[in-house]
């Protein structure tokens, strides 16, 4: 199941019962990466980039990054974006 404020609150749960700092973009930020701004508890974030010869880039529609599920948030500390793997804990 895919909610981001269910996600967040399962992940504060987390990192309670774990004495484990909350690294994880909150409602303030409304749960969005800081460098990518999707959102880290959608279902899917934006597509796959193919990185081309020359720099250039092709988005791949057909294959989708998937986001934090409500189910994971609970079980594992948040340290990066499922999409750009940009690291929070830095």
């Amino acid at each position: 199941m895919f909610d981001s404020v269910k996600a967040d609150a399962a992940q504060e749960k987390y990192c309670s019962d774990h004495h484990a700092p909350h690294f994880a973009p909150n409602r303030n930020l409304q749960y969005r990466c800081f460098r990518c701004k999707q959102d880290i508890y959608a279902e899917y974030g934006h597509p796959v980039a193919e990185h081309l010869k020359r720099g250039r880039v092709r988005l791949d529609y057909n294959k989708k990054i998937p986001g934090i599920s409500v189910e994971r948030a609970g079980q594992e500390l948040i340290c990066g974006c499922p999409f750009c793997c940009r690291s929070f804990d830095d």
